[in-house]
């Protein structure tokens, strides 16, 4: 039913190897384009924040990851 893959032929090594590495990749590549609009409105808030003189970088970045942090515990 399953594959069985011998440890002498190290092609099928490789090709188990890279279909995991294309897998995670194009997991991440998927990821990264997902996030990159909500970053770029992110960023555009920040910046008009920042230039308003409402709070720091630091305290901006501290907001940040405590909100994805209490988003995180939430949804497990």
């Amino acid at each position: 039913m399953f594959p069985t893959w011998s440890r002498e032929n190290a092609n099928d090594l490789r090709i188990v190897i890279g279909s995991m590495y294309a897998s995670v990749m194009f997991v991440g590549i998927i990821n990264c384009a997902t996030v990159q609009p909500v970053v770029a409105i992110e960023r555009t808030v920040f910046y008009r924040e920042r230039a308003a003189g409402m709070y720091s970088a630091l305290s901006y970045a501290m907001a940040q990851v405590r909100n994805e942090l209490e988003q995180l515990l939430v949804s497990k």
